[in-house]
């Protein structure tokens, strides 16, 4: 009897391993590509990224009511890919091409020009902050007080010691439309720019000198895209009533400031990219603190 009880069990294990699938999103040299967007169903919503190792984990028997969609495969710096629901389950590898970089890298040494910084970047005054779950991102407008021809040295992130902060992120840079009011348009840079901060209050910076990336005249937007990877917590906010409310947050808050001019709020966008691509005009009364290191370009 127990060595039936003993296979019974064994059989159980079997089922319950089965239900999951692990797939691995890699490049042409099969290493890892963390934080891939798949989706599901945009218009309703239904997708997940891969976490830092490039893995996606699927319950088989939840998932198979999407049997008769295709799977989008997104990352910055590849190629996208639209596969049907029976491949993209058959597969325990799925490779993405690396996309054609325009920007030619250098290795030009800037020495003649001090920088300088454009953005949001004086972090004294009361604070505010941006608290957004997995998948959010919210864009910031810069726009150059420049008359001549300069290009990113670094851009800097301000991360607060709330939240989760060593959590890793995404920032990503855009032009700005010509519309009346600028919104994030086209990505300049298809890098994958990742970091996080150690223990808060800190800025975190992305060097990207050797690009040669130059400064749009019109202007510019960098964004900060909240990963998978990142842990949650609960914050309390009390209501009009003086309510309590639990919110479910992630990761990293980022720090902001009112801004000196009440208008520059219609210049914060922010979206969940994942589950909607149309951005939305932020009415928050903050700005992320962001700065971009930029110098001349003497070429």
């Amino acid at each position: 009897m127990k060595y039936i009880l003993l296979l019974f069990t064994l059989c159980i294990n079997i089922v319950v391993f089965s239900q999951e699938k692990k797939i691995h999103i890699v490049n042409n040299d099969h290493k890892e590509i963390p934080y891939v967007n798949v989706v599901v169903d945009e218009k309703e919503g239904i997708g997940f990224i891969s976490n830092s190792n490039g893995m996606v984990n699927i319950d088989i028997k939840d998932f198979a009511k999407y049997a008769n969609k295709n799977i989008e495969i997104s990352c910055i710096g590849y190629q996208s890919i639209v596969i049907s629901y029976n491949e993209f389950i058959s597969k325990d590898t799925i490779i993405l091409n690396e996309a054609t970089l325009q920007i030619p890298e250098i290795s030009v040494v800037y020495k003649k020009h001090k920088s300088k910084y454009i953005g949001n970047h004086r972090i004294k005054g009361y604070p505010g902050y941006y608290h957004c779950k997995q998948g959010s991102e919210v864009a910031s407008f810069i726009k150059p007080d420049i008359n001549t021809s300069h290009i990113f040295k670094n851009i800097q992130v301000y991360i607060s010691n709330r939240g989760v902060p060593n959590s890793d992120f995404r920032i990503i840079i855009y032009f700005a439309t010509n519309d009346s009011i600028p919104k994030p348009g086209s990505i300049i840079f298809n890098k994958n720019l990742i970091g996080n901060s150690i223990k808060g209050n800190e800025w975190v910076s992305f060097d990207i000198l050797k690009y040669n990336i130059k400064i749009p005249t019109n202007g510019f937007f960098v964004s900060v895209l909240w990963l998978y990877n990142a842990k949650g917590y609960t914050k309390t906010i009390k209501n009009k009533l003086q309510k309590n409310i639990e919110y479910n947050l992630y990761g990293q808050v980022l720090k902001a400031k009112c801004p000196e001019d009440s208008l520059y709020i219609n210049y914060v966008w922010s979206r969940n990219f994942l589950f909607k691509k149309e951005w939305v005009n932020d009415k928050n009364l903050m700005i992320p603190i962001i700065k971009c290191e930029i110098i001349k370009d003497n070429l």
